[in-house]
């Protein structure tokens, strides 16, 4: 998926958006997205990618930099719903530990075997399309005047 489409910049076993009340792991264990975002925990680049910014890797803060337009230049993360890695929640590091009440609640497949759901994400337009069909199913809400 990752060498496949030009338009993908990594793969990650991490979704900073799953936590609990983001995920049904009973309906979303095979799902996989496709994110603007870099999370910056258990990914991996294409050799396509890593020739192109190997050469100017910084020594520190890389996965600020990764996501600065310049690296990322509007390219996605594929990424599963239910994470496959996780943050050992340290209290160490440039965070301090103030991300740790929310790390706690991410939730971490138990399972080994999973296959995943990769159809819908394998190019920038597949993706689309099952966003937009997603927005065009979901019930409309009145919000009132």
């Amino acid at each position: 998926v990752v060498d496949g489409d030009a338009s993908n910049l990594a793969a990650s076993a991490w979704n900073d958006n799953g936590q609990r009340r983001h995920v049904d792991v009973t309906k979303d264990i095979a799902r996989v997205e496709r994110s603007d975002f870099f999370g910056g925990l258990g990914w991996m680049l294409s050799r396509r990618i890593w020739e192109e910014l190997g050469p100017k890797w910084p020594e520190a803060y890389w996965d600020d930099w990764l996501r600065e337009p310049e690296q990322r230049r509007n390219r996605h993360v594929v990424r599963p719903v239910v994470c496959r890695t996780f943050h050992v929640k340290s209290t160490r590091g440039t965070s301090g530990g103030q991300y740790s009440h929310f790390l706690s609640d991410i939730v971490l497949s138990q399972s080994a075997e999973t296959v995943f759901d990769v159809d819908d994400v394998r190019s920038s337009a597949a993706a689309d399309a099952r966003l937009f069909a997603q927005l065009e199913a979901a019930p409309r809400v009145d919000l009132g005047e």
